[in-house]
């Protein structure tokens, strides 16, 4: 799912110059699906706080509060099933507005309250603030890699699918999904953008047996009429968009009062469900966590975590958040995070929690299974499993093929 918002654009994870997608999908050790959660069932955690810092961008003209939404309702369901081998978790939670000095400032923030580890949520900056963090000997997690430089750095743990893999899943999903003419429409971010389209996108869409052509976009005043009007005259089979959240909803809608009745693909985007309604019915997407909106089609090992997210959020008095990306990540941060820690032997600090976060081996909630111990890519993320969705006319959303996809094999 992109980390952007209409008006309020984030390109970590649509932008092609870092890596296109980044689903945060997850590896695989036996079986796709995974297991479910393993956190201690109704034992109210007692112990020491155990400090976990969260900096998330929620001020200024990025705001993603319901990441950290989801982060304090899986905080509490933490708390009230075991905690992290019997000790509480506490969340320091410092907010950003996407400057590097504000994710600096949060960073000091985290080194002077010595914490355990530091979740990234939505970090514009998170490139910025790796380094310091590393020096002070913190590790830092996320399910949902960002940063150009922070994603290949083996210091720091996202469970995301790597760079290396996130196009070559999208191709083996285009496959899937019967297409194989698609049309890339993606913003044009200078030279090489273009770059990259001809010496790596076209040549990998082609080994995977496809026909990729491709246009570039002014992401400052996007023609998605001229876009769609050269899909047709390729006879492309789908059209592909990569954009911020408002660039996807205004593609499809556009593309859709065109005529256009072919696939539609909206990369890895959420905020056209909700804001075309009907509309938004056949539009295909990636994600690397199961939303609530799919529990129906869910792969059945995620079944009992995507209830149990559901519950939580209505629990906590934030199920109007439950159908939000963001607020799903949040919760599979903190509930990923603890399972990680719940490796440690002894007391769990900075020094205790790093390795044991870098080798965490196991289920990423709401994910599939991750090794980030062996990585499928050296030096990058965790991952390499998303699901693909199809959007219902009633805003529910199918996974196509009912699990998840592995972007690691042909």
């Amino acid at each position: 799912m992109p980390l952007s918002r209409p008006g309020r654009t984030v390109r970590l994870a649509t932008v092609l110059v870092v890596g296109g997608l980044a689903l945060a999908a997850c590896g695989d050790s036996s079986t796709k699906g995974g297991a479910s959660s393993s956190i201690s069932p109704g034992t109210k955690a007692t112990g020491t706080p155990v400090l976990v810092g969260l900096i998330n961008d929620e001020q200024g003209a990025i705001a993603i509060p319901e990441l950290t939404t989801g982060a304090n309702a899986a905080i509490d369901y933490v708390n009230a099933h075991g905690g992290v081998n019997g000790h509480s978790l506490k969340l320091e939670h410092c907010a950003t507005n996407g400057t590097p000095e504000s994710a600096l400032a949060c960073a000091n923030t985290m080194i002077s309250k010595k914490v355990s580890s530091v979740v990234f949520g939505v970090v514009a900056s998170a490139d910025a603030i790796v380094k310091p963090l590393e020096e002070a000997g913190i590790g830092v997690f996320a399910v949902a890699g960002q940063g150009v430089t922070s994603g290949a750095d083996p210091e720091v743990t996202y469970t995301s699918t790597s760079q290396a893999l996130t196009f070559s899943g999208a191709f083996k999903f285009f496959k899937q999904i019967k297409s194989a003419k698609p049309f890339l429409v993606a913003p044009d971010l200078g030279p090489a953008t273009k770059q990259l389209a001809e010496q790596a996108l076209v040549p990998a869409a082609k080994a995977s047996g496809l026909d990729l052509s491709y246009i570039l976009y002014n992401a400052a005043s996007p023609d998605f009429a001229a876009a769609v009007t050269a899909a047709k005259k390729k006879g492309s089979d789908a059209l592909y968009v990569l954009g911020s959240e408002g660039d996807c909803t205004n593609f499809v809608k556009t593309a859709k009062q065109l005529g256009w009745d072919k696939i539609l693909f909206g990369g890895t985007c959420t905020e056209y469900v909700k804001a075309l309604g009907a509309q938004a019915a056949d539009v295909y997407t990636l994600s690397f966590l199961v939303p609530a909106q799919a529990i129906a089609t869910a792969p059945a090992a995620k079944k009992p975590e995507v209830q149990l997210y559901i519950d939580q959020m209505k629990a906590s008095g934030a199920s109007d958040k439950t159908n939000s990306s963001y607020a799903e990540i949040g919760f599979s941060d903190l509930m990923t995070l603890s399972k990680a820690l719940t490796t440690v032997t002894g007391e769990v600090t900075a020094a205790t929690a790093k390795p044991a976060i870098k080798a965490f081996t196991g289920d990423v909630f709401l994910g599939g299974a991750v090794n980030c111990a062996t990585r499928p890519a050296p030096g990058g993320t965790c991952g390499h499993l998303f699901v693909g969705l199809k959007t219902n006319a009633n805003g529910t959303q199918d996974v196509v093929g009912g699990d998840f996809i592995d972007a690691a094999t042909p």
